[in-house]
């Protein structure tokens, strides 16, 4: 009887695992024989890849799993075909979402005094250009190059411009959080209190916690993990969420403008509140508190489909300035106005909706790249 059980249990477990892994390569599609195992954080269940397909050379640039079957990117990259649905890799869709990420992460600072907007220029750029950027303009190790480059400068007294440049080729996702954190380095250069030092790691862990408010405020779990798991800051994102915890985000925007120390101590987050002085009276790293009401940018007189991120499980909507689920309703600004828009369906190019209560179907194409 025990042999029987023990049997089953064998079985069992056995057919779990084909379950996780499938009866076909994830790649070319062939039957299994001999098994290659994979993962990624982009799926949830584990992957089988026949030896072949295991052995090659041609690595989605996203999901990071080989496939035969790729979109050459010509600097070394390539996307699965599935990646390169959404991908970033049109200048005007970039530029649009972009935007639409300067303004939240706006919000996010208001009650500072400047904020870069027209003196911004911003570009899309490969991987070739983001490593030539990197080496002509100096940045120091710590700096995430691979993703986003920032060069500011001053042109006259209290003016500067920002020049912006992200890879092409990101999830949405991914592209959203480097938007903002590259953003950040903008916002830094314009407000922090003259004679403020910042080291690399606390800058960039600044920087990167607008990516992880982003990602949170998007419900974007999978990348919000994925971004904690990065090295680069050496442990200054950690610090930087802790430090909002414990205290609130205000008090962490007044610290990096104008704290006395160069780094935040995850262990000692009261340090937050030591700063130079008072900085806040006159200068360029003003604030005023409660911050004043932010002035909206004037919305699309049309329902306007911005972007699609997520995985296949869980899908979401960038329609106008709001970000919708599956099954889930949402206020969208139209011109003046809002209208009640609920999602019912979401692809991988387009999403399904009904305004204001109808029962008719509404179809939003994503523009093509």
């Amino acid at each position: 009887m025990k042999g029987i059980v023990l049997l089953w249990l064998c079985l069992a477990v056995a057919a779990a695992k084909a379950a996780a892994i499938g009866d076909k390569c994830f790649s070319c599609g062939k039957l299994l024989g001999d098994t290659y195992v994979m993962s990624s954080p982009y799926y949830k269940d584990r992957l089988g890849f026949c030896p072949d397909c295991a052995g090659l050379s041609t690595v989605c640039f996203i999901c990071e799993l080989p496939f035969q079957k790729v979109v050459d990117l010509k600097d070394g990259r390539v996307l699965c075909l599935k990646d390169a649905k959404t991908a970033i890799l049109s200048g005007e869709q970039a530029k649009d979402i972009f935007e639409d990420v300067k303004r939240d992460v706006r919000k996010m600072l208001a009650g500072s005094q400047s904020f870069p907007d027209r003196n911004i220029t911003f570009s899309l750029a490969d991987a070739d250009e983001l490593r030539s950027l990197a080496r002509l303009r100096r940045f120091p190790s710590t700096h995430n190059a691979t993703l986003g480059l920032t060069r500011s400068r001053a042109v006259e007294r209290d003016k500067n411009e920002h020049n912006i440049d992200v890879l092409a080729g990101m999830n949405p996702a991914k592209f959203v959080a480097v938007c903002a954190h590259e953003y950040g380095h903008a916002w830094l250069e314009e407000n922090c209190m003259s004679g403020r030092t910042l080291d690399a790691s606390a800058e960039e862990g600044f920087c990167e916690l607008l990516g992880w408010k982003i990602l949170s405020d998007r419900h974007e779990e999978t990348e919000k993990g994925i971004l904690l798991k990065n090295k680069y800051t050496e442990g200054q994102i950690d610090a930087f969420i802790k430090a909002e915890q414990d205290y609130n985000f205000y008090l962490v925007m007044k610290w990096a403008l104008a704290g006395v120390d160069t780094k935040l101590s995850l262990t000692n987050t009261a340090r937050l509140l030591i700063l130079s002085g008072e900085p806040f009276q006159g200068s360029a790293s003003s604030f005023s508190w409660p911050p004043p009401a932010a002035v909206a940018p004037p919305a699309p007189d049309r329902l306007v489909l911005k972007a699609i991120s997520g995985s296949s499980r869980r899908r979401f909507a960038l329609i106008n300035g709001a970000t919708i689920g599956l099954n889930e309703t949402a206020k969208v600004r139209i011109a003046s106005s809002n209208v009640v828009v609920r999602c019912v369906d979401i692809s991988e190019r387009s999403v399904t909706i009904h305004v204001n209560g109808s029962p008719e179907k509404t179809e939003l194409i994503l523009k093509a790249q």
